[in-house]
């Protein structure tokens, strides 16, 4: 019986791993780009990554954001994970204002 094949399967992770890894960090890149810019001034970014993040609002057709996206993912692919788990808390606290905000102005809609 021999072993190499799954000696293979623990060293490293399979393709299919690597392309979801590479898909969420461009997800997660995209979520941050729509963000207001003031919120990234907490998080410590490259200069490049800031340059891509900026450049992506003016972006008008579907394919230059396209392209852009898979740009910010290569750049975030470069980043430490402590700032990636940083970027996940911030995204996380401003979805959650958001949805506190959407509570409180549906509450008003009901009450007027």
């Amino acid at each position: 019986m021999s072993t190499a094949p799954t000696l293979r399967k623990t060293l490293r992770p399979s393709r299919s791993q690597c392309k979801r890894a590479v898909e969420g960090l461009q997800r997660l890149g995209e979520r941050l780009a729509t963000m207001p810019a003031v919120r990234w001034a907490t998080l410590d970014l490259p200069e490049d990554l800031l340059a891509a993040l900026k450049a992506y609002p003016g972006m008008r057709t579907r394919e230059a954001r396209r392209r852009q996206l898979q740009y910010i993912g290569a750049l975030m692919r470069q980043l430490s994970p402590e700032t990636i788990a940083a970027i996940v808390r911030l995204l996380g606290a401003w979805d959650l204002q958001g949805l506190v905000l959407g509570e409180v102005v549906e509450s008003m809609h009901r009450e007027g």
